[in-house]
């Protein structure tokens, strides 16, 4: 039997695509004003970028 998701689930899911729409375009704007993909502030970003979007993976499948 599966378990329904609760609010809180819901929310913490809802926050982390809210973080990660956040990161991406503060990552977006870096890289366009830098004019370079290998600049270590875009590559810091980069890297949050794509731990964010791991931990959201991991909770759209519990």
């Amino acid at each position: 039997m599966a378990i329904a998701p609760s609010n809180s689930d819901d929310q913490k899911k809802e926050d982390l695509k809210n973080k990660i729409e956040r990161i991406r375009q503060q990552l977006l704007k870096v890289a366009t004003e830098r004019k370079s993909l290998t600049d270590e502030k875009v590559i810091v970003l980069s890297q949050e970028l794509d731990h964010h979007l791991l931990k959201f993976q991991q909770e759209t499948r519990k």
